[in-house]
């Protein structure tokens, strides 16, 4: 079964560069100065591959799921231990061994896992603060019945958050209230579509406005390192053959087009290093030639210019699906 993105609204508002590691996605934290992505892996682990070509640099068992770049540290997010702590790893970024842990407290039924379970979830992420790491936390709880809920049913969600500030040379833990607000990025310029259909880029320094693209745009989509801007059209004619849509790239500083490839999604997180264009494969299922396709999440690596596959490694696929109760 395909799933498409669903088309954003009016304009997008889009953010300054930012010069440091950047996460694009849950489990995928990426170093340009390094040239790597550290990403979760389907088997429990972390993978350190190089953006060039997806070569492994190194695999760890001791966490699994990367959260932030800290300098040389990347903060990791390990299996739970049990109900009621967050366990974090810190790990050398140059050979990924353990260097330091900390452990948060969670509040009494609250697991720190990082797959959901039916109608739960935990989502931790991590920025950097001073000579430490700040922390925050999300678990929400919804009920989940095979019957409508009555007049008298439960609250709909269960919604408990946190943030802890970490300590990176001794591990200490501070519990924040209330959770610190992450910096915002200064916006420089908007993406908005016009009368006539067309996508177009409003620059605030020199104040003119870039058409990207024009045609039947169904979405429009900031890169996760906000230097980069996608628009997705209607595939028309001939090339529906490559896919229900054509992905029209541009950067954001002079509206330039890097890329037009086609692709059977509408829009997935994605980002752009010098000649490759990254992105998110989210899993889906197809009929090719009467045969059932399955396609497992991943992280993939195009060519700008051919649109070929350079690398794919597979990631760990946190989401809940099934089983789920009868009516």
């Amino acid at each position: 079964m395909r799933r498409c993105i669903a088309a954003s609204g009016a304009f997008l508002l889009v953010a300054a560069r930012p010069a440091a590691a950047f996460v694009p996605l849950p489990g995928v934290v990426v170093d340009p100065a390094g040239a790597v992505v550290y990403l979760m892996t389907p088997g429990g682990g972390i993978d350190a591959v190089s953006l060039e070509r997806g070569d492994l640099r190194w695999s760890t068992a001791g966490a699994a799921k990367p959260l932030a770049l800290v300098g040389r540290r990347l903060v990791a997010q390990a299996e739970p231990p049990g109900d009621g702590i967050l366990r974090l790893v810190f790990l050398d970024t140059r050979a990924g061994k353990r260097v330091l842990g900390a452990d948060v407290a969670l509040p009494r039924g609250v697991r720190a896992s990082i797959d959901e379970g039916l109608g739960t979830s935990l989502v931790a992420t991590a920025r950097a603060d001073g000579g430490g790491v700040i922390v925050a936390w999300r678990s929400v709880k919804r009920p989940v019945g095979g019957l409508a809920p009555g007049p008298d049913a439960p609250p709909p969600a269960r919604l408990e958050e946190g943030a802890a500030r970490i300590d990176v040379r001794t591990g200490r833990v501070e519990t924040r209230r209330p959770i610190p607000d992450a910096p915002a990025r200064p916006r420089t310029a908007r993406v908005r579509r016009d009368e006539s259909e067309c996508v177009v880029l409003e620059r605030a320094a020199p104040a003119a406005e870039v058409t990207l693209a024009c045609g039947r745009p169904v979405a429009q989509l900031e890169s996760a390192d906000g230097r980069h801007v996608l628009v997705a059209l209607r595939a028309e004619g001939e090339r529906r053959a490559q896919g229900d849509y054509v992905w029209s790239v541009h950067v954001l500083d002079d509206g330039a087009r890097v890329a037009q490839l086609a692709s059977g999604w509408s829009a997935l997180p994605f980002f752009v290093r010098d000649s490759r264009l990254v992105h998110e494969v989210r899993p889906s299922e197809r009929m090719v030639d009467g045969a059932l396709v399955v396609e497992p999440r991943a992280l993939r690596a195009l060519d700008l210019t051919s649109g070929a596959v350079v690398w794919s490694r597979p990631l760990r696929d946190p989401a809940y699906r099934g089983p789920y109760p009868a009516r």
